[in-house]
């Protein structure tokens, strides 16, 4: 997501801005507005949980963030808070809800002249209609993206797109082509754009059976996705090492992956994730005939814990 990177500029602005008039002389300065320095603590703390999988926290903060660039009138800010409201959508399943915000900032980033932006947006709704089954329209929204990105700043993002609507076809070798476009190009991205092409690269062998490199490829999106602190992302990825494993017929292994997803999802308050990883677990684990009560014990805890998520504060 382009807001982390935005969110820097934005905070690293305000903060140039304030080195320099420290140091000058002359009429006293113009402040920058409430709405703006509020706005900057919503980004950083909204693209903060949403990147841990805090959604429902994310939310109250990415709103209001859309809140106050409205009031200042900011419309970039305007634009990328809207993006960044369709993804969440997006990764919560409200696709429908997802569209509709994904059109309102493409409007803004258009009318802003943000070819960039705006194919950024194109490219999430394109992924959101390939979810759908809405294939050809998610084609034709890709081809718009293409075109609008003339800076060739989205092009992981498009490629990564297009390999998504390529997986929907059930064209496997035309995804695997896709993706590692998509990686070569993804040397300036943010980590959440390469660790979901790993992750997808990884899904991809994985469909055909090439263990090997599916393992490799979740292994990177791990790497990614720990260092980053995305607390959902990493328990994805040690699901799908688990998968892995199973597929090795290494249940001891593939037990101790599933323990580590059920737990993240648990203490994201996560249930119908949790419990997939849990049932995952269970099978391995019989295999295995490996005791894994204590285990179970604590997701069923932190899942049935009044108060809110500990990774969510």
């Amino acid at each position: 997501m382009r807001l982390l990177k935005q969110t820097f500029r934005r905070s690293l602005s305000v903060m140039l801005i304030a080195a320099c008039l420290s140091c000058a002389t002359g009429p006293a300065p113009q402040h920058t507005s409430r709405e703006v320095r509020t706005s900057i603590y919503y980004d950083n703390k909204g693209a903060e949980l949403l990147n841990r999988g805090c959604y429902a926290h994310a939310l109250r903060y990415l709103q209001a963030n859309h809140q106050h660039y409205s009031a200042a009138d900011d419309q970039e800010g305007v634009a990328h808070s809207l993006n960044t409201i369709a993804d969440l959508y997006f990764r919560t399943g409200d696709m429908t809800g997802a569209l509709s915000i994904y059109d309102d900032a493409i409007f803004v980033f258009q009318s802003l002249k943000d070819n960039s932006g705006a194919a950024r947006a194109m490219s999430n709704k394109a992924a959101t209609l390939s979810a759908m089954g809405r294939l050809e329209e998610a084609k034709a929204v890709l081809d718009q993206a293409d075109a609008m990105d003339t800076e060739h700043a989205q092009t992981a993002l498009r490629l990564k797109t297009r390999a998504l609507l390529a997986i929907k076809q059930n064209d496997l070798p035309q995804a695997k082509t896709l993706l590692a476009r998509a990686l070569e190009a993804s040397g300036g991205s943010e980590a959440s754009i390469r660790g979901s092409i790993y992750f997808t690269s990884g899904y991809v062998a994985l469909r055909e059976k090439q263990i090997d490199p599916a393992q490799a490829d979740f292994n990177q999106a791990l790497e990614i996705d720990r260092a980053s602190g995305a607390y959902f992302d990493t328990a994805r990825d040690l699901e799908a090492l688990g998968k892995c494993a199973v597929a090795r017929q290494e249940y001891r292994q593939a037990v101790d992956y599933f323990k580590r997803a059920a737990k993240i999802f648990a203490l994201l308050k996560d249930r119908s994730k949790a419990d997939e990883a849990a049932a995952q677990l269970k099978q391995s684990a019989a295999q295995a005939d490996i005791d894994i009560q204590a285990t179970l014990h604590w997701i069923h805890q932190w899942l049935d814990e009044s108060k809110g998520s500990p990774l969510c504060e």
